[in-house]
């Protein structure tokens, strides 16, 4: 239950997602009955703080990852930094402060639990792919920084 409660937690405060009744978890895209309308919009994604130290290191960390296929105390700890974050603000806070680190800390997250739950990874994947689609239209990551994350590894693990 605990892993159901932090993935709530954190979508929670993503904006238009709704807890299944069915499991508890929530979904990409679904309505959420009880929402007025009165939460303000999440900016739009960026890469504004992808200089920042935190995800700076997450991404030397990510690519030594990829390439060695060993994770590293970096990795973990970088990771995590992100995680809390996400748990307290939300992703859509994450994507609008750096995009493409946001969406390696999903990819991360994804592989942990491609083999324990298929509904989380799901969950996870939804999250991915809404994100890159927002990024993407919003135009506001330049190729350089796209290349410079280890997405493309990421997706392919």
């Amino acid at each position: 239950q605990g892993e159901v409660s932090w993935l709530k937690l954190c979508q929670r405060s993503g904006g238009d997602l709704e807890a299944a009744e069915d499991d508890g978890l929530w979904r990409a895209g679904d309505e959420d009955e009880g929402d007025d309308g009165d939460e303000e919009a999440a900016d739009p994604p960026s890469a504004e703080a992808c200089g920042e130290e935190r995800f700076a290191r997450l991404r030397i960390a990510a690519a030594d990852y990829y390439s060695s296929g060993v994770v590293s105390v970096q990795l973990l700890l970088w990771w995590g930094d992100i995680l809390r974050e996400a748990t307290y603000h939300g992703w859509q806070t994450l994507l609008a402060r750096c995009a493409p680190g946001t969406l390696q800390v999903l990819l991360l997250r994804m592989e942990e639990h491609v083999f324990v739950s298929s509904e989380e990874y799901s969950s996870l994947e939804a999250m991915y792919l809404r994100g890159l689609h927002d990024a993407l239209a919003a135009g506001a990551v330049s190729a350089a920084e796209w290349s410079a994350w280890q997405l493309k590894a990421g997706w392919s693990q």
